[in-house]
């Protein structure tokens, strides 16, 4: 108030101009709220009016949109004066650290992108929170937003922390931290309404291997893997099917399996990949593992099929049959160019 109070001095002011002090808070979305004895309607319209006036010149005044005053009559809020259409000249700018710009960070991120990501089951108020920032930020500062949260939160509030990343169209969120209430936490958060928290999944990092992968939402349950279920079980010691793997499809990560190559050709057709594919043919070996046989690259197929597998594994337990599953590059005259393993990716599966 000190501090305040000189720079008032500062400023020309007209004789008997209407001024008034208060105390300025932000609410949870981000809205900020004055509170003084001398709030009042023009008031409020003046700020819109100046704001509208000096945005283009300082962008960072269009965090006053939507601004509230509260008259304070003693240790009361008598009156709360809000009118949005005095703002509709003035740009959104959420606030960081709200779920606002979380969304708004959420809604940009592009396959392979990545933010930070602060994931609580009672942050600022007690409630559900999730703080995202773009992963150019230096990590120190997006300490001091987490920070800022806490002092917000309950006493004795933990969070996870970690780095969230854009997979086949699935937000993919990892971390060293306890995951333990996570899921909790972003059911509680789909009363927000951001389309890309309605399926994520969750890997646990512990000095570089996966602890735990686990995946909430519903897009499991909306794929049918009851035909590759079948072939899975049926697989015998040397017998070969058909396999199609993409990254993206309409379903999202996709394996298909057909006993024959004419057989897979609709399914593939039907699935709509956009995004990059793995082929060729699958044999169960004999020490029971099976191997997938392709000319193609596959440096990234493991982990990718593994987190397949790790999605949709609660609601297709036949697919615990390809835990452990290798790779196996070939060139056109059956060579073996590579062999791929990767039992890291399946340890938390075991």
């Amino acid at each position: 108030m000190i501090q305040l109070q000189a720079d008032i001095l500062q400023i020309p002011r007209a004789e008997n101009a209407p001024e008034f002090l208060g105390l300025g808070s932000m609410d949870a979305s981000g809205v900020l709220q004055l509170g003084s004895t001398g709030a009042t309607a023009a008031a409020l319209e003046a700020l819109a009016l100046w704001t509208a006036e000096h945005v283009a010149a300082h962008p960072g005044l269009a965090r006053l949109r939507n601004t509230r005053m509260l008259r304070i009559d003693g240790d009361r809020i008598t009156m709360v004066h809000r009118v949005d259409a005095l703002w509709h000249a003035i740009p959104t700018q959420p606030l960081p650290g709200t779920m606002a710009d979380s969304a708004r960070i959420l809604g940009a991120l592009q396959d392979a992108d990545e933010a930070w990501f602060w994931l609580s089951a009672a942050g600022p108020d007690g409630l559900p929170w999730l703080a995202v920032a773009p992963r150019q930020q230096p990590a120190t500062e997006f300490a001091e937003t987490v920070r800022a949260l806490l002092r917000r939160s309950p006493p004795g509030t933990t969070g996870i922390k970690g780095v969230v990343r854009m997979l086949a169209g699935r937000l993919m969120l990892t971390t060293a931290d306890d995951i333990d209430g996570w899921q909790d936490a972003v059911s509680a958060l789909q009363a927000h309404r951001i389309p890309q928290l309605t399926a994520i999944g969750m890997l646990q990092l512990v000095a570089g291997r996966i602890k735990a992968a686990e995946a909430w939402g519903t897009t499991a349950a909306s794929i049918d893997l009851s035909a590759q279920s079948a072939i899975l079980s049926a697989m015998s010691e040397g017998e070969r099917v058909w396999f199609w793997f993409a990254v993206d499809s309409a379903s999202g990560p996709l394996l298909l399996l057909a006993e024959d190559r004419d057989a897979l050709k609709p399914l593939v057709k039907a699935a709509g990949a956009t995004a990059a594919v793995y082929k060729g043919q699958l044999r169960k070996s004999k020490k029971g593992w099976l191997e997938f046989m392709t000319r193609g690259p596959g440096a990234d197929f493991i982990p990718r099929l593994a987190s397949f597998v790790a999605t949709h594994r609660a609601d297709w337990p036949a697919l615990a049959l390809l835990i452990g599953a290798r790779m196996t590059r070939r060139d056109a005259d059956g060579n073996i160019l590579a062999r791929i393993k990767d039992d890291q990716a399946w340890q938390s599966q075991h």
